[in-house]
């Protein structure tokens, strides 16, 4: 009993601390994003009108597409970008890997190419045999590809395989360890494997007819700069969860939907790949509106008219949408007077009410009056005044002309 009572203390500030790495950590609250690396995603540019709704983003990159599926499918992230081809061959239930349904497309943000390098031209796959290889990461299938090839031409035996991503693979290349990189990419890899001195090779005919499955594969005369180069193109792809509790997924998708600008063009899905998200229609019906009422105001001089005394500037302030809108001034932004006491507040009057009320299709006159009161003399100076769009929280930039008046 008394070793009971000892540790009970203890026990219960554990629970506490489990509790608390919980409450951060909810993969509800937060848009969890994880992708395959080789799609060279560097950044998501999630726009500030989601991280003021408190949207936090966490990214997860992985090794590889099938790594990512698998975090989409363990609920460790609520989005995932992958390879279309990996994609496509999960769900179909291709090369006995477990299906995997439960998701739905988001939009298609670039594309990936099979990249085919080497020391020496590749005319043939028989040119493949005594050499290493590197096929890329286990779980984007570029060594099944090839494999499937080589043993319909007999050499599987006699190629080495390696499995490193591409900044692994021209290492080794440089370091004399690697013959040939045959590897999916983006078109951004194409110049870092020039760079290192390696030939980029059109896919060999007898490749091309001796690779058992194509599917999801689309065979393409690329340009990588002056060089053209037939190989398979893969379209890839964000994806979302079907069946999930996570009731701010559709927020969460038109986040994503507009940081990679996808709502620009309807995209035709091949149904190899998938379906498009049940939340897609919505979430860019949204975004359209947001976007339109973001770009609803807008601010005009109408008049500068210049005395002995002040300067007053007359705007009027439009709203150009079908839609009611509130508009605030918010600030000054100007770097001239940083060293001097002498703020633009203390120069300038704004005529108007604090919040702005305008109508679908209306306008109202604003007036900024600038009289200097101090003993400065101040050289003409550009500086801004910031409105804010209260309807939509974006910002609204007005360049004032501000100086000596004589």
């Amino acid at each position: 009993m008394r070793f009971l009572i000892l540790f009970l203390p203890l026990f219960l500030f554990s629970v506490e601390i489990v509790e608390k790495k919980l409450d951060r950590e909810n993969i509800f609250d937060d848009l969890y994003i994880t992708y395959d690396k080789a799609l060279n995603i560097k950044s998501i540019p999630i726009s500030s009108y989601y991280k003021k709704k408190g949207l936090k983003v966490k990214k997860i990159a992985v090794e590889g597409s099938l790594d990512a599926i698998l975090n989409l499918r363990k609920s460790e992230a609520n989005i995932a970008i992958v390879r279309g081809d990996v994609l496509g061959i999960q769900k179909n239930k291709i090369l006995k890997i477990e299906p995997y349904t439960d998701y739905g497309i988001v939009c298609s943000p670039n594309k990936s190419y099979l990249f085919l390098a080497s020391r020496e031209k590749i005319n043939s796959i028989l040119d493949f045999r005594f050499k290493v290889v590197s096929v890329g990461s286990v779980s984007n299938f570029g060594q099944l590809y090839l494999n499937s090839v080589a043993k319909n031409v007999g050499i599987e035996q006699d190629i080495m395989f390696l499995s490193m991503n591409l900044k692994e693979s021209l290492k080794a290349f440089k370091d004399g360890a690697l013959d040939i990189i045959f590897i999916f990419g983006t078109k951004s890899d194409a110049k870092k494997i020039l760079k290192a001195g390696m030939e980029l090779n059109s896919l060999p005919d007898d490749l091309i007819d001796n690779l058992t499955f194509k599917k999801g594969l689309h065979l393409n005369r690329i340009k990588f700069g002056k060089r053209e180069i037939v190989t398979y193109q893969v379209p890839n792809f964000i994806i979302a969860p079907l069946n999930t509790i996570d009731e701010n997924i559709e927020n969460k998708i038109e986040a994503v939907i507009s940081a990679f600008q996808c709502y620009k063009k309807i995209q035709n899905i091949e149904p190899f790949y998938g379906d498009l998200h049940p939340a897609i229609k919505n979430a860019i019906s949204n975004l359209h509106k947001r976007l339109s009422r973001q770009k609803a105001i807008e601010i005009v001089l109408k008049n500068r008219v210049v005395t002995n005394e002040d300067i007053k500037y007359f705007y009027y302030i439009k709203n150009n949408s079908k839609f009611d809108m509130n508009v605030t001034f918010d600030y000054y932004k100007t770097k001239a007077f940083d060293k001097i006491p002498i703020k633009p507040r203390h120069l300038l009057t704004q005529i108007h009410q604090p919040i702005i009320k305008l109508k679908p299709k209306s306008k109202k006159m604003i007036t900024f009056i600038y009289k200097n009161r101090f003993l400065y003399r101040i050289k003409p100076t550009i500086i801004e005044a910031i409105f804010e769009n209260e309807t939509t929280k974006e910002k609204i930039i007005v360049p004032l002309k501000i100086g000596d008046i004589k």
